[in-house]
């Protein structure tokens, strides 16, 4: 390990960061958790300087404005399980976070120091993908909005910028997130799926698939994607097709905690339980908006750890 902090700064409000950021010439690293800061371990100048984000309360906020929400860069994984908003509107993010099944790691976790980290196995990240997030960056100056996606594929950045948010269009979206593994009860999966639709009297639009842990960078089924797309959620035999579609996609690698073989294979099991899942959702919120069929819900969210198929002729993991 290579890291030596010589300065520790924790301001309490953006005004503060910004204060600091503005006479600071050294360069500076930004901690959202704590896990984000292990990547720079591997670097040969990481930076002396590091400011903590995470006593910054506006960067701790799930804010609903008109049309989106803005979800602070600071907010911890609890917060993101136990948000109505978003079990309404981001329920993929909502099962990515509550993955972690320790209290105490989601307790201490952020979605910040998760995008900071930018690793394919990350769970929240497929979720975030699916629901078409975007992030927003600061200075002090100026902002900016990116899609969660070129942002992660960005390969310089400027030091002063700062994560501030990440943005979710509100829609009327129905979304499901599925995993298989986690690597030592971290927000890390061994395979990971999220899809996401907008369903218009009974017709798929606007799909995304998103897959994780299955290259060094999250995937977009986008074959799947134009295949489910405009189609009817009855037309069943066309979600196998998608699935597959989505399998093709996967360009996993074999490590110590599972076999290409076999996180190619489980994907097309985790895509074709999601849209599964997704149209009885669909169904259930329309019998649930019938007047004489309301009763209290008091059923607690599927946890994504429990959707995993039996079938015969599993590959080895």
């Amino acid at each position: 390990m290579n890291l030596s902090i010589e300065h520790y700064i924790a301001p309490k409000t953006l005004g503060d960061l910004w204060a600091y950021l503005h006479q600071q010439d050294t360069p500076t690293g930004f901690l959202y958790g704590g896990l984000d800061l292990f990547p720079h371990t591997t670097q040969h100048t990481p930076p002396t300087t590091w400011i903590d984000l995470t006593r910054i309360t506006e960067l701790a906020s799930i804010e609903e404005h008109e049309g989106h929400i803005a979800i602070g860069a600071s907010t911890t994984y609890t917060s993101l399980c136990h948000t109505p908003l978003l079990q309404r509107h981001a329920h993929a993010l909502v099962q990515a976070a509550s993955c972690v099944q320790s209290w105490q790691m989601r307790n201490r976790i952020t979605i910040g120091e998760t995008i900071a980290l930018a690793s394919s196995e990350a769970c929240i990240l497929p979720a975030l993908y699916a629901l078409n997030a975007s992030v927003k960056l600061e200075d002090g100056y100026k902002e900016r909005t990116l899609p969660i996606s070129e942002y992660l594929q960005m390969t310089e950045r400027n030091p002063k910028e700062v994560l501030t948010a990440i943005i979710l269009p509100k829609q009327a979206i129905h979304s499901v997130f599925l995993m298989r593994g986690l690597h030592n009860n971290l927000p890390m999966a061994k395979v990971s799926v999220a899809v996401s639709c907008i369903i218009q009297e009974g017709v798929y639009r606007q799909v995304r698939i998103a897959l994780g842990a299955v290259s060094s960078k999250i995937i977009r089924a986008v074959t799947a994607e134009g295949l489910m797309e405009g189609q009817p959620i009855t037309h069943l035999p066309l979600i196998d097709r998608a699935a597959d579609e989505a399998r093709r996609a996967a360009r996993p690698s074999s490590d110590i905690y599972s076999n290409a073989r076999f996180r190619k294979w489980i994907v097309g099991i985790l895509t074709s339980r999601a849209f599964q899942m997704m149209i009885a959702n669909a169904q259930t919120l329309v019998v649930s908006q019938d007047p004489s069929t309301q009763t209290e819900d008091t059923e607690e969210p599927v946890s994504p750890h429990t959707q995993e198929e039996t079938v015969t002729d599993t590959p080895k993991e």
